[in-house]
């Protein structure tokens, strides 16, 4: 008889435990899934070469964007329209988008995906948009960029161009006088 209740009490505690739920199915219901860690934001500072669609002709454009104090400043360079000051930036994990306003005073919209050196993005304003693609210049060639500008501003108008303040010979002591 013993082992008789010995094996109904073990069969009882069974149909217990597989009658009671899991501990899986004791999970909260509801509980969102855990959400990945937020992509952190690039700096956006530097300089890019970028070949951009207007009207079916590709332009070479030039974008230089740098931070003062707490916000970013900087230009859009055209090879066939000029220069346009960046109005607003905005950044977004490895997109910037920028706003300038056209000659016309038409907005547009520039955003740009870096991806290491590698940008890839679009343009946009009432009329016309393209995709935009290039690359962001590392700071030595935005040096020779520098240098190259002031050659050619040089060749094109016939005047000197004006020595940087680091290319200037020292300053000469005055001449003595002779007794």
């Amino acid at each position: 008889m013993p082992t008789r209740l010995a094996i109904l009490t073990a069969l009882a505690l069974f149909a217990a435990a597989a009658s009671a739920p899991s501990a899986a199915a004791q999970v909260p219901p509801d509980r969102p899934p855990p959400t990945p860690a937020a992509e952190k934001d690039i700096d956006p500072v530097g300089s890019y070469e970028l070949t951009v669609v207007v009207q079916g002709q590709a332009i070479g454009s030039f974008v230089k964007i740098e931070k003062k104090d707490s916000t970013f400043t900087g230009t859009v360079s055209t090879e066939a329209y000029g220069t346009f000051t960046i109005a607003a930036l905005k950044v977004s994990g490895k997109t910037i988008t920028l706003s300038i306003y056209a000659a016309d005073g038409s907005p547009v919209t520039i955003s740009l995906t870096v991806e290491g050196d590698q940008v890839t993005g679009d343009w946009s304003m009432a009329g016309d948009g393209s995709k935009v693609t290039g690359k962001k210049v590392p700071r030595t060639d935005v040096r020779q960029q520098t240098s190259d500008v002031r050659g050619l501003m040089s060749a094109v108008t016939g005047c000197p161009a004006a020595p940087s303040a680091r290319s200037r010979p020292p300053a000469r002591p005055p001449a003595r006088a002779r007794a």
